[in-house]
């Protein structure tokens, strides 16, 4: 996901250059699921599933409610985040090398080598881990 996110960022401020997004897993987990606070600027608000604007926290003796309709706490599954993530980058110049481990960054004069288990090997301006 870390990747995917980033990735969507970069095109959604404007970056047009190329993007190999180095992913060990080989295909998407959309079976898992994220949850957080609806603050300003969160990226994937549209492909929440569910919205809470009450939460109720109990322990130790104490059951306490609270509730904001302002900053309510969101759920996203991990096939809506992939389908926008896809559509997102749609066009773009972002490729994923998938089923891939990166296993050294090998830093040159010029750019970096994400060196990969399975032997292959990608070359940018940079690398982000």
């Amino acid at each position: 996901m870390a990747g995917t996110s980033l990735a969507c960022a970069l095109v959604a401020r404007g970056y047009r250059g190329d993007v190999t997004v180095v992913d060990a897993a080989a295909v998407p987990d959309t079976a898992r699921t994220w949850c957080w606070w609806d603050v300003p600027g969160i990226a994937f608000r549209s492909a929440a599933s569910y919205r809470w604007p009450a939460w109720r926290v109990a322990g130790a003796g104490r059951d306490v409610v609270r509730r904001s309709n302002r900053h309510a706490y969101l759920y996203l599954r991990g096939a809506d985040f992939y389908a926008e993530a896809q559509r997102r980058l749609r066009g773009s110049n972002v490729r994923f090398a998938r089923g891939e481990r990166a296993i050294a960054f090998d830093e040159r004069a010029d750019r970096v080598d994400v060196r990969c288990a399975s032997g292959r090997t990608f070359a940018g301006a940079c690398a982000i881990d």
